[in-house]
């Protein structure tokens, strides 16, 4: 397993995992959330199966973005930092291939076998709370992806607030596939060297899981910003190449606040997928339009979303499109420049 992405245990804003019986520092702290959900793991699943290796934990950070909302399916820019907040997993490898799970916020069960995936997603989603489907989308698409995967029981903890805006389904998201890496007993392993899967690979991974088990046509920030995020880093990622690279976001008099409002927010009840296509809508009319009146802009032709449209054509054409359409092109044409402007 890579060091600097698995087994990251000092600092915050990092996913990392553990398992009993591996060296720690003297200055390395389990996040909260993952000793809480290893306490409460013994007590939880009391032995009714035969698990194989040591008890672990794995967990992944909720995130917040510092610039570049409503980018991110438009191809453009966006700048988060992972926080120190996680949801972490705790359990042990079964002797079999099925998962059994216990959400503390819940207080609820689920159980799924890994048998017949991906092709049993659909009929074992209906049997799931809605929290779960999430873990078998992962689950689904590790599958998918060619990876082999170990049944094993987990109790699951955090301290990110749900639906608080700081992306609690992509931290589940990625601390399921850590889980799943970490009892897969060395058959797949997460990292940027010699590893099976890279970060981004996961994040892509976690982005199609939330997609297939919510509805939702999300971006990647989420699952990146989770995926990538480093102590004392801000990532600014390219959602059209997915390439990123790591700014300072550590200064000691520059604090980030994060204010929970208590307003809950949830992609698949926020019109997400209506707002996704609108902007699809207003590219393709905006490029439409700029064929008709510039019919020698090469360019124009090779334009696939928002970003591809700069902020001196839209003052040019924006007030050709509809309402609300002007208004969602309008803010993500100027909001991909700010991000740019910022770092």
């Amino acid at each position: 397993m890579d060091e600097r992405f698995l087994t990251s245990l000092e600092g915050s804003g990092a996913a990392g995992s553990y398992c009993e019986g591996r060296q720690m520092s003297s200055s390395s702290m389990l996040p909260q959330p993952a000793q809480a959900a290893l306490d409460q793991f013994p007590m939880v699943f009391s032995g009714d199966v035969d698990y194989t290796g040591a008890t672990g934990t794995a967990w992944a950070p909720g995130r917040v973005n510092l610039i570049g909302e409503h980018t991110d399916y438009n191809d453009g820019f966006v700048l988060p930092v992972a926080v120190d907040r996680v949801i972490a997993f705790a359990g042990r490898v079964r002797g079999d291939h099925v998962v059994r799970l216990w959400s503390t916020h819940y207080q609820e069960y689920a159980q799924f076998p890994l048998e017949g995936l991906p092709a049993t997603f659909e009929r074992q989603r209906e049997g799931l709370p809605g929290w779960a489907r999430y873990i078998l989308g992962v689950v689904t698409e590790l599958v998918r992806s060619g990876v082999a995967l170990m049944g094993f029981d987990a109790v699951i903890d955090s301290d990110v607030p749900l639906g608080g805006g700081m992306s609690s389904s992509a931290a589940l998201e990625v601390a399921t596939a850590q889980t799943c890496a970490l009892f897969s007993e060395g058959s797949f392993t997460i990292g940027v060297e010699a590893a099976t899967l890279t970060p981004m690979q996961v994040a892509a991974i976690c982005q199609r899981a939330e997609q297939i088990a919510s509805g939702v046509r999300c971006g990647i920030l989420d699952q990146a910003a989770s995926c990538l995020g480093r102590p004392g880093k801000a990532v600014l990622l390219d959602c059209r190449s997915l390439e990123y690279r790591y700014l300072p976001f550590d200064a000691p008099n520059l604090p980030l606040v994060v204010i929970d409002t208590g307003v809950r927010r949830e992609l698949a009840s926020s019109d997400y997928n209506v707002r996704r296509r609108e902007c699809e809508e207003a590219t393709a009319l905006l490029r439409e339009i700029m064929l008709q009146r510039e019919p020698g802009n090469e360019a124009a032709q090779s334009i696939a979303a928002l970003r591809d449209i700069t902020q001196e054509q839209f003052y040019r054409y924006g007030a050709l499109l509809p309402e609300p359409m002007r208004k969602r092109a309008g803010y993500v044409i100027a909001e991909n420049a700010r991000v740019l402007q910022t770092v």
